[in-house]
């Protein structure tokens, strides 16, 4: 599937490891398992310090304005990130206006 910009989006393609649990490796199901113990919800910083833990195995993810995380995916500093999408797709919108 392509992404915006005719690049190969890998992030549109993976599966969230947040949803497949019994897929991630063991070093990250301990960081997964631990964060799951947080049942009143994240802040910013808590989740700063969670996606710390993840790329320091190499995973990370992305969270959203409510601090909700989603998109566990193995670290690629190569894959465009959810911003970077969006700023691409905000250029091609403003050059054809």
């Amino acid at each position: 599937m392509r992404g915006i910009g005719g690049e190969q989006s890998n992030l549109i393609n993976m599966k969230d490891l947040f949803e497949y649990y019994d897929e991630q490796p063991i070093a990250l199901q301990k960081i997964t398992s631990e964060m799951e113990q947080n049942v009143d919800g994240f802040n910013y910083a808590e989740l700063k310090v969670f996606q710390a833990s993840c790329e320091s195995i190499g995973y990370t993810f992305d969270y959203d304005l409510s601090a909700e995380p989603f998109n566990l995916r193995k670290f690629d500093p190569n894959d465009l990130t959810t911003k970077d999408i969006k700023q691409k797709l905000f250029n091609q919108i403003k050059h054809t206006l």
